[in-house]
């Protein structure tokens, strides 16, 4: 047997967007990139607080867009120990962009053992969709270690002077997508 098919039309008086404006031809296009690009070498050894990892630049956005957030971190642990991470605004933590609870559990945006040599690198990737407070300007990763071993931004924990061993580049990158 054939298949019929027919065409139709959906004819309506306006259309807006999840904005309330009438623009629906830029909906979910890029209108704005920033990026912090770092190949700078930086620590911590806190394990009792969170403490900023690497920012975003500070920015403006039109109020009602999302920002995607892409952060790419190379960090060095000593061997047997990890790194947790919280993903930030200039307001304080994206609760949206933590894990669940369960019971004496850490919630963190990501994180845990990290090392099984003191010359290994973790790539830390962290994407997140923010529908952000008009308020915000900046975005940031927040770190914290292990009982208060040391965790290294762009290098390995073990640092010798010889050609293998390396030091590498971070970033966060933020999209703005308009609504």
């Amino acid at each position: 047997g054939q298949i019929s098919q027919a065409m139709s039309t959906l004819k309506v008086n306006t259309i807006t967007n999840t904005s309330g404006n009438p623009d629906v031809v830029n909906m979910g296009k890029i209108v704005q990139v920033v990026q912090n690009f770092s190949n700078g070498v930086t620590s911590t050894d806190n394990s009792s607080s969170y403490v900023d990892c690497m920012s975003s630049p500070s920015f403006t956005f039109t109020s009602g867009n999302k920002i995607l957030v892409q952060c790419n971190l190379v960090v060095g642990v000593r061997y047997g120990y990890g790194c947790k991470f919280r993903l930030a605004t200039n307001n304080g933590e994206i609760s949206g962009a933590l894990g669940t609870t369960g019971g004496s559990r850490e919630q963190v945006t990501k994180g845990g053992y990290i090392s099984n040599w003191d010359l290994e690198l973790a790539n830390v990737v962290i994407n997140y969709l923010d529908s952000p407070a008009d308020s915000v300007t900046q975005y940031k990763v927040k770190w914290k270690s292990y009982g208060s071993q040391i965790v290294v931004l762009n290098r390995a924990y073990d640092d010798a002077n010889n050609s293998g061993y390396t030091r590498t580049t971070s970033s966060i990158t933020l999209y703005e997508i308009a609504a």
